[in-house]
């Protein structure tokens, strides 16, 4: 949602926050299927096909990123010889 400096006097509830993935792709989709220009339709499809690849790299590279982060946490072998650092002796030992 936008910050209430951005919102100046409009009404927030009149805000309809859209996703990529969900909203804008099948909107060009359903665009596309009723423009009886086939040029444009052609543009359309491959506007929404591009923005479908981009979407999904990044929900991939999100996921993959999730899936490191709790193979690290899960592994014991990375737990071995941990030490929690104390700040204040500023020696890596509690």
């Amino acid at each position: 949602m936008p910050s209430d400096d951005s919102l100046a006097d409009m009404d927030r509830g009149k805000i309809a926050c859209l996703s990529f993935h969900e909203d804008i792709i099948t909107w060009l989709e359903e665009c596309a299927k009723i423009s009886s220009n086939g040029r444009v339709s052609g543009v359309l499809e491959q506007l929404a096909e591009t923005i479908g690849k981009i979407t999904t790299a990044h929900i991939m590279e999100g996921q993959e990123i999730m899936d490191t982060a709790k193979e690290i946490v899960s592994s014991t072998e990375n737990r071995t010889g941990y030490e929690p650092y104390d700040i204040a002796k500023g020696d890596g030992k509690a």
